[in-house]
């Protein structure tokens, strides 16, 4: 999973995070 939001822009990051806490919550 870190790869994967490391691989991912600032820009993107945060979208990538909402979407992940979304799915775990």
């Amino acid at each position: 999973m870190t790869e994967e939001i490391k691989a991912v822009p600032e820009e993107g990051l945060k979208g990538t995070l909402k979407g992940f806490f979304k799915g775990m919550g």
